[in-house]
């Protein structure tokens, strides 16, 4: 058997390309889409707007509402939602050696970026909604209070049932009184 020599400068070396290749690849990603840190603002910002202007004119907020102020298509909304976006935000804190746990970052210039999670982001509008519609149905205002409680139940996962029994047994006896009598006494 042979001895195998390696040159561990070498492997150094080509660990140090492959991350920065890895790195470059990340920025050239994050500087294609619409949704970074530098954008996330105007968005918060879009959706802070439509939350108000709903409210001045006393006017329910709705998730086609919050898609449409955001400008963005509705396929991104929801993946978005799911999380898909979030590693663009990641990928900005590991490529400005941000501590991962950062909400904010203040750029060379002075700028306050947002770093939240694009799904967090989304998510607060639904906590929004969800307060709205929870308001709604407490109060019995907002016109149809059953419409709230089904909107409640399809968009935000609530539930008027009872938790579900995990398991169920059903016993069916099909016999005579003598031998049902007998076959509850050997249950016992």
């Amino acid at each position: 058997m042979g001895t195998y020599n390696a040159d561990y400068g070498e492997i150094q070396r080509e660990r140090k390309k492959i991350t920065e290749s890895a790195r470059a690849l990340a920025i050239a990603n994050r500087n294609r889409s619409p949704y970074t840190p530098m954008t996330q603002g105007t968005f918060i910002e879009r959706l802070s707007n439509y939350v108000e202007e709903q409210d001045k004119k006393g006017k329910p907020l709705t998730v086609a509402g919050f898609i449409l102020a955001s400008g963005m298509p509705q396929p991104t909304w929801y993946n978005m939602k799911d999380g898909m976006y979030d590693a663009s935000i990641e990928e900005f804190k590991v490529t400005h050696d941000i501590p991962q746990d950062a909400e904010e970052y203040v750029t060379e210039d002075g700028e306050v970026l947002s770093l939240l999670p694009w799904s967090e982001v989304i998510n607060r509008c639904y906590l929004l909604l969800q307060q709205e519609r929870e308001t709604n149905c407490v109060a019995g205002k907002a016109g149809n209070v059953i419409g709230n409680i089904f909107l409640l139940k399809s968009q935000h996962g609530l539930s008027d049932m009872p938790q579900q029994i995990a398991s169920q047994t059903n016993i069916q006896i099909v016999a005579n009184s003598d031998t049902a009598m007998k076959a509850l006494e050997m249950l016992k």
